[in-house]
């Protein structure tokens, strides 16, 4: 390794000001994957905060990676809003299976009303991970959206598609409650924990051109996607991370719109090309991904390696920056052969 050998904090704090760093950040995305490497259930993992947050920490630990830890409950705020969630016990992380949602008419759309913070379940229990990550001098991730995302948690997802095309004030009332709810969550982090502590993450895989059309995307989701942003703007927020997932390459043009901070990270999924995600970004964003969880999951130690070492020839010298990850979250069951594998890759071909 380079002598300068930073840590994590004093590489990703160069990386977004701009200055020369020891190697490319290398970061796994284990949130889920660090519950079944710890070998906790569903249960144990998703429903004690510490439990969590502990296992996290020894799994960054163990790779080396600059991951921090992150809440993640799939469906958590649709738990806020009365999704009912079940957590398995057996041994091994499963995503909750929702047993009911609460959304299943146009009257249950209409009375759709936002969560109360001092009893939604998802909410105090996000709040309680990120007290630990705090007193441990991690930031907070200020929960972004997207807000189509979480209507997906609170529909069922073919009724909600017929909606957008059929029911649109019905679309345009449950997503003004949703949009209202994700900032006064905002205001309550940013309130509780100090905006210097407090960065925004946002991920739309509800939005993606496999699900709806730019144009749905332009005249449904855009406007509070907008609104969102547009109100950490203006209570100070400065750093933000999207994830673009799955393919949003004709919905490129309208993400422009949120004008986002130079050094904004922009994360790509295995859907889109790398190249093309780079040359529209340029220069004043930092570039993320974008490892195929697939092949992560089910690849070899070699090829992994070898689909690292491609991206970090292509995009160590980038203009604007890059981070070696998973093109999203890694899965559970991922062999723990393949990070190394992606760990070597960066000290051989990710050191400046």
């Amino acid at each position: 390794m380079n002598k300068l050998n930073y840590t994590t904090k004093d590489r990703l704090e160069r990386l977004y000001s701009g200055k020369p760093i020891d190697r490319v950040p290398f970061m796994a995305l284990p949130s889920l994957f660090s519950g079944s490497f710890s070998k906790l259930s569903s249960h144990e993992y998703f429903l004690n905060p510490n439990t969590s947050y502990e296992s996290q920490v020894k799994t960054i630990e163990y790779l080396g990676s600059d991951d921090s830890p992150g809440f993640d409950l799939p469906g958590w705020i649709g738990w806020d809003f009365g999704s009912d969630l079940y957590f398995s016990e057996e041994i091994g992380i499963k995503v909750p299976y929702c047993k009911s949602k609460p959304v299943e008419s146009l009257s249950d759309a209409y009375n759709l009303k936002a969560p109360n913070l001092e009893t939604a379940q998802g909410f105090r229990k996000r709040l309680e991970f990120y007290e630990l990550a705090i007193r441990d001098g991690h930031s907070v991730s200020l929960p972004a959206g997207s807000p189509t995302e979480i209507l997906a948690h609170l529909v069922d997802t073919s009724l909600l598609l017929r909606w957008y095309a059929k029911e649109k004030e019905a679309i345009h009332h449950m997503l003004s409650v949703v949009t209202a709810y994700i900032m006064e969550m905002e205001d309550f982090y940013i309130k509780y924990f100090g905006i210097e502590n407090c960065s925004a993450y946002s991920s739309y895989p509800f939005d993606s051109n496999s699900i709806i059309s730019p144009r749905v995307f332009e005249t449904i989701s855009l406007p509070y996607i907008l609104e969102i942003h547009s109100h950490l703007f203006d209570v100070g927020v400065k750093s933000f991370l999207i994830h673009l997932c799955g393919n949003h390459r004709l919905n490129l043009p309208y993400f422009e719109k949120m004008h986002l901070p130079t050094k904004s990270t922009i994360s790509v999924d295995e859907s889109m090309d790398m190249s093309d995600m780079s040359n529209f970004w340029g220069p004043n964003y930092v570039l993320m991904g974008n490892v195929p969880t697939s092949l992560l999951l089910s690849g070899t130690y070699e090829s992994v390696y070898e689909y690292c070492k491609q991206l970090l020839t292509s995009y160590k010298n980038r203009d604007g920056g890059f981070i070696l990850s998973p093109s999203c979250d890694l899965p559970p069951d991922t062999p723990i052969d393949n990070l190394f594998a992606m760990k070597k890759a960066v000290e051989d071909y990710g050191v400046f």
